[in-house]
């Protein structure tokens, strides 16, 4: 996991280690950033250049630019870590609706083989179709991450004013890392789009000089609301998986009446 690797170079760099000699150790893609910082590359152009993710190079340049990188490593461990559970719950979601509907497809199944009935292509066509909805739905989850992508905009921008950085450099690092920003922002709490209660307290926090701590309560606000946010996901793909077996059901039932009626007549 990526986020053990962010680990380790965090305390290689702690016990006295060298930058290029912390990425040698690494290995992998981090190899390349070695190479290209012993050939003259800033950390952060040399990111890019072996693209690595938006966010890695966001952390890299700032941590480098601010004499913080340690806290880069670690901020950059967090944030795998949090994507890391985020996608494993949205999966564990996922799979138990999908055995829901497993288990509704077998039974349709055996139901037909119960009464020595054909299995329709119509009703093979369903069952396909059943797993692909679920599995769409998953993938379009994946795309969106409703919830995480906030977390990470707002981390990306916590971690930009910790920093020391500038309103404009903050607005610009953060639309080079992929974040939605508004480009006609002139305030902190107008940069991203967040709901109005945290942007609220990032202006005050503006105001009172305390932008640090007004960024990190939204932070770990944005982290509430992410956890809140997984559980009804995971009910609606559980709902989802009922749903669909009914539906499966249901047309199995409507094929063994057309089925019965046309015998009859």
């Amino acid at each position: 996991m990526k986020a053990n690797i962010y680990r380790q170079l965090k305390f290689k760099l702690e016990a006295g280690d060298s930058l290029v000699g912390a990425f040698l150790g690494a290995g992998g893609p981090f190899k390349g950033l070695a190479a290209a910082i012993e050939s003259g590359d800033s950390l952060g152009q040399a990111a890019k250049k072996r693209g690595f993710p938006a966010a890695d190079s966001l952390y890299l340049s700032i941590g480098e630019t601010s004499g913080r990188l340690e806290d880069a490593f670690q901020a950059l461990v967090e944030l795998y870590e949090v994507r890391h559970s985020y996608e494993s719950k949205l999966w564990a979601a996922f799979l138990k609706s999908l055995i829901v509907l497993l288990v509704g497809i077998v039974g349709s199944y055996f139901l037909f083989q119960a009464v020595d009935m054909e299995l329709v292509l119509g009703i093979k066509i369903w069952y396909v179709i059943a797993v692909m909805i679920l599995g769409t739905g998953l993938v379009i989850l994946q795309m969106l991450a409703p919830g995480l992508r906030r977390w990470i905009d707002i981390s990306g921008m916590a971690f930009c004013v910790a920093s020391g950085l500038s309103f404009e450099d903050t607005k610009r690092e953060l639309k080079g890392a992929g974040s939605r920003t508004r480009a006609k922002a002139r305030h902190f709490h107008k940069i991203l789009p967040m709901p109005k209660n945290d942007e609220n307290l990032v202006k005050t926090g503006e105001e009172t000089g305390k932008l640090d701590s007004a960024l990190e309560k939204v932070r770990a606000s944005a982290a509430e609301r992410m956890e809140k946010l997984l559980v009804r996901l995971e009910r609606g793909f559980y709902y989802s998986g009922v749903i669909l077996v009914m539906a499966t059901i249901l047309a199995s039932l409507a094929f063994f009446a057309v089925s019965g009626l046309s015998k009859a007549l």
